[in-house]
């Protein structure tokens, strides 16, 4: 069973001394930690779900290991996020299954190459992940239009789902 680390402390400088992990044991599925103030958000760890999420296509990818993932709680409904190359921030919003379509659009970036933002290539990446996940797909294409390109949102659903449905 794979363990997820979530970034628990930041700091402006990013060294080993600076950075207070905490752990969160997927095989019983509890988070291990106590919150803390960062600015004006609540961090916390990041919930079972999502650390069982990330542990799985960090081994799907065959990546050596996972991104940090910074989890902090915000004010309003909606979630958002962003990705780095070895971290994925999520402030996440009340609405759980927006909290879901937000960590896997930045895992989605954290699979795809640096160059692929919100291309083609990012965006049959981003369905692969909605789609293996059972994410609603109305609610998810709303969500992802809402933002983005419409066109390639909707092309990207296409060829995967075309894809799914000739390898079924």
């Amino acid at each position: 069973m794979m363990t997820v680390y979530t970034l628990y402390t930041l700091s402006a400088i990013f060294t080993s001394e600076c950075l207070n992990l905490c752990k969160t044991d997927l095989t019983d599925g509890n988070s291990r930690s106590m919150m803390t103030l960062e600015g004006s958000r609540i961090m916390k760890a990041i919930p079972a779900w999502a650390g069982r999420i990330v542990a799985d296509v960090t081994t799907e990818a065959e990546r050596p290991y996972p991104p940090i993932v910074v989890w902090r709680r915000g004010r309003g409904t909606y979630s958002s996020g962003c990705a780095g190359r070895d971290r994925i921030v999520v402030t996440a919003g009340k609405d759980r299954a927006d909290q879901k379509i937000v960590l896997l659009h930045e895992l989605a970036h954290w699979l795809t190459e640096p160059g692929a933002h919100h291309d083609s290539t990012f965006w049959i990446e981003a369905w692969r992940l909605f789609l293996r996940y059972k994410l609603p797909i109305r609610a998810t294409m709303h969500r992802e239009c809402a933002s983005h390109s419409r066109r390639r949102v909707r092309q990207a659903y296409l060829v995967v789902r075309r894809t799914a449905e000739r390898q079924s």
